[in-house]
């Protein structure tokens, strides 16, 4: 017979052990008796009995025997606890980076709670650039918007529209333009680029790093001050698709288009 608890105390009573979520977690998916859970866990069986009869007080779980599985509330318990550990997590990375979002990015944050957040680490500071980059390699369709670009991501997009076909629509700064110009190798790449089928623009000044692979999923790129990266996110909301469509022919409209004659050696 459950006991019935106030939804903070049952809440409360969830979270204040790790065990019990490993545990209700488990057995939302994996019948167990005390002793598999206790390995599973990494608990003593003494404690893993002890969570069990809590469980079984709650309604979480029955008993067959010596077997526990989760009951269809223990389940739903287990599942929804886990969409709010999501939730709060994605809460956690966007708060490290929204300080940084542009002034134009105006969709409501909750729209953003299902996406992917990229950070910067000390071991991997061009995570968010480097996440960019493999949904532009992977995409049969880019448009996008740059304020820098790196010589190896340059050649991943030539490869792509060169080799693969890609259709390829990018407003890179004008500064981004004429740094590619300084450059031979990079000029080259460019001026295949846009011999093959590429449009790029030149605008005085563009968001740091935003795409839409596919027109499944946009990802928006943050950087500080001084253009170096603070994060990244990517999203397949709506909302957000639709903000990048406006955002981006805006900037599109307001920039001059390039052709390769202004990228010759």
């Amino acid at each position: 017979m459950s006991e019935i608890a106030s939804p903070l105390d049952a809440v409360g009573f969830l979270t204040r052990s790790e065990n019990r979520v490993h545990a209700l977690n488990y057995l939302a998916d994996n019948p167990a008796d005390r002793n598999e859970l206790a390995a599973t866990i990494g608990i003593s069986r003494v404690t893993a009995q002890r969570i069990l009869d809590d469980f079984a007080r709650h309604g979480w779980v029955s008993a067959d025997g010596h077997t526990y599985r989760a009951t269809q509330i223990g389940s739903i318990v287990s599942e929804e606890f886990g969409s709010l550990i999501d939730v709060v997590e994605t809460s956690q990375r966007l708060a490290a980076i929204v300080p940084w979002f542009p002034d134009e990015f105006d969709v409501d944050l909750c729209r953003l709670l299902d996406s992917t957040v990229t950070l910067p680490t000390h071991g991997d500071p061009l995570a968010p650039l480097r996440h960019s980059a493999k949904l532009m390699r992977s995409a049969q369709t880019v448009r996008g918007m740059g304020a820098g670009i790196a010589p190896d991501a340059l050649a991943a997009s030539h490869d792509a529209v060169v080799t693969d076909g890609q259709s390829f629509e990018v407003v890179f700064s004008d500064e981004v333009l004429h740094v590619i110009a300084s450059d031979a190798r990079m000029s080259q790449l460019l001026r295949e680029m846009l011999d093959a089928g590429a449009t790029v623009y030149s605008h005085e000044d563009v968001l740091h790093l935003t795409g839409e692979f596919d027109g499944e999923v946009v990802f928006v790129g943050v950087a500080d001050e001084s253009g170096i990266p603070r994060g990244g996110v990517e999203s397949r909301d709506e909302a957000v698709l639709n903000w990048f469509g406006t955002t981006f022919e805006r900037y599109r409209d307001e920039a001059e288009r390039v052709d390769s004659a202004q990228f010759k050696p």
